[in-house]
């Protein structure tokens, strides 16, 4: 009876401690980790007398279980952070490959689009170049027809000239004698009459081209272009004058196109009337009775 008292205390004392740490270990790792519940493996506690050694002797087994414990779960997160870190470097490679190849598609396209757009301009210049080449081909063949025509014309003058030089040879060589002096003195007086006619006709064409200046100068000279004239662009403007010189009658006969082109060039003739005539009214007849007018904006 006496024995079962005394050892009461140190074994309620040892059990109860023994029970408190493992309670306290396993309620820490259940809390913190939250992965696997450990419970503590009952232990057959014989009826025995437990001294201070044995219990610390425990405390210390189950401190460094739950250390290697934590140790073995820490190392594991770190394989799930180092291999969750090997998949982002690769994530971010396979990004950064995918969005060079994309640039470099990118600029290759637009390298294309620039290199179509450069043979476009080309093509472009190129055409350009065989129809100037083609336009000046045919203005050198119009040319080259045109010199040949007035060539042809001047010769056939020549020979005619000619042929009528020898016709008036052989009349005058058939003539008489005594009719030598006659005929030299009709030839003088014909001659003088010719450059009498020959002179007039000189003067009146010189009088017709000096005035026909005259007019132009007038009328350009109170032309005013309006805003939309352009090169290439022309009207013809007919009409009659009184012998006075003042515009009897006017209308556009070829328009440019445009109204006010053409309604500027018909002021211009109102506002340049009286125009220059010649004092010769056979010449005013013959040259400015009717006259018409070319309008360029050149």
């Amino acid at each position: 009876m006496s024995t079962t008292k005394k050892l009461s205390l140190p074994f309620i004392f040892a059990i109860t401690l023994h029970l408190a740490i493992a309670a306290m270990f396993g309620y820490s790792f259940f809390i913190k980790d939250k992965v696997v519940e450990i419970k503590p493996t009952p232990e057959i506690i014989e009826a025995t007398v437990l001294d201070e050694e044995t219990i610390m002797a425990e405390s210390k087994r189950l401190k460094t279980n739950e250390e290697n414990k934590k140790i073995a779960q820490k190392k594991k997160q770190q394989e799930i952070e180092d291999k969750r870190k090997k998949e982002e470097v690769l994530f971010q490679d396979a990004k950064e490959k995918r969005e060079n190849e994309e640039k470099k598609a990118q600029e290759l396209e637009k390298q294309r689009h620039e290199n179509e757009l450069k043979e476009k301009k080309l093509e472009k210049q190129r055409k350009e170049r065989a129809k100037e080449e083609k336009v000046k081909k045919e203005k050198a063949e119009e040319a080259a027809r045109l010199a040949k025509i007035k060539k042809q014309k001047e010769e056939k003058k020549r020979q005619d000239d000619l042929r009528k030089a020898e016709e008036k040879k052989r009349v005058a060589a058939q003539k008489a004698k005594k009719e030598k002096a006659e005929k030299q003195k009709a030839q003088k007086a014909e001659r003088e009459a010719e450059w009498a006619r020959e002179l007039a006709a000189e003067q009146a064409e010189q009088e017709t081209i000096s005035i026909r200046d005259a007019i132009s100068k007038k009328i350009y000279k109170r032309w005013t272009k309006p805003p939309s004239a352009r090169k290439g662009m022309s009207c013809e403007v007919s009409g009659k004058l009184l012998p006075s010189g003042e515009v009897e009658v006017i209308s556009v006969t070829r328009s440019s196109g445009n109204i006010l082109f053409d309604n500027s060039a018909e002021n211009a003739i109102r506002k340049a009337s009286p125009l220059p005539v010649p004092k010769d009214r056979s010449i005013f007849i013959k040259e400015f009775r009717d006259f018409s007018f070319e309008f360029e904006p050149e």
